[in-house]
Order: C-alpha cells, then sequence, then structure tokens
C-alpha cells in the first residue's frame, strides 16, 4: 500500500531537484528571519540615573552614676552601654542622629521608632516615640 500515487510519485521524482532547492530555501528564509529578530530585536534600552541618595543613623546614650558604687564611682558618665542599672544611674539621656544626602535638592519623609525597656527582665516596661517630616538635608 502506497500512500502517493503512483503519477504524484513520478512528478516528485521527475522534479525532486526543483524540490529540493525549494526546500532549502525555504529553510535559509526561516533561518535568516529567526537571526534577524535573535540578533538585532529593534529594541533599544537605555538607563539614566535621575537621582541618588544616601542615609545612615546612629544611636548615642549616657547616663551618670548618681549613687555612687565601689564599681561606678559618684558623678563617673557611663557611655554606649548595653545595660544601665536604674538605682545606680537613674537617668537615660539618649539621641537618635540620622543623617542623609541627595543627588537633587528634595523634600524628606522620615519616622523613626524607638523603644526601651525598663526593670527587670520579668517585668518590662516598654515606651517608644516616633519622629515626622523633614525639608532639611
Amino acid at each position: 500500500m502506497w500512500l502517493l500515487g503512483q503519477k504524484t510519485r513520478r512528478t516528485v521524482v521527475d522534479n525532486h531537484e526543483l524540490l529540493l532547492i525549494c526546500l532549502v530555501a525555504i529553510a535559509a528564509v526561516g533561518g535568516y528571519l529567526t537571526d534577524t529578530g535573535h540578533v538585532a530585536p529593534g529594541t533599544d534600552t537605555t538607563t539614566r540615573q535621575v537621582s541618588s541618595w544616601q542615609s545612615s543613623g546612629s544611636f548615642s546614650h549616657n547616663a551618670t552614676v548618681r549613687n555612687g558604687t565601689s564599681a561606678f564611682p559618684e558623678g563617673e558618665v557611663l557611655e554606649d552601654r548595653s545595660v544601665y542599672l536604674q538605682r545606680v544611674a537613674p537617668v537615660l539621656d539618649g539621641a537618635f542622629t540620622y543623617t542623609y544626602s541627595a543627588s537633587n535638592e528634595s523634600d524628606l519623609t522620615a519616622s523613626a521608632e524607638c523603644s526601651f525597656s525598663i526593670g527587670p527582665s520579668n517585668r518590662r516596661k516598654t515606651e517608644s516615640s516616633s519622629t515626622g517630616k523633614s525639608n532639611d538635608r
């Protein structure tokens, strides 16, 4: 059982060179179109930095000893410690300093939330505060 009739087979055999040239031409055109789309897709991307900014923040804190002990004499200033003893230095002074710089003039809206704990670890009191908008740089 032949899929092609005898007349069709004869036509293909008699024109096999022409058929081969057509198939090669179709393959060449397809390859060219694929390569052109890949190599030169026609899209040009330009990246431009319009502005940039940089920021930093730091905490500083200290307490003056008011109730002296053998470890901490009265009047000594304790600075940047992870723990302050409330009975030895009951008043804590602290600040958070935030700075930023930008490549263009712009307003800045910043907020910071600071919290601290007072008392023994089993009954801590936590307080917090926050700040708002600044137009300064």
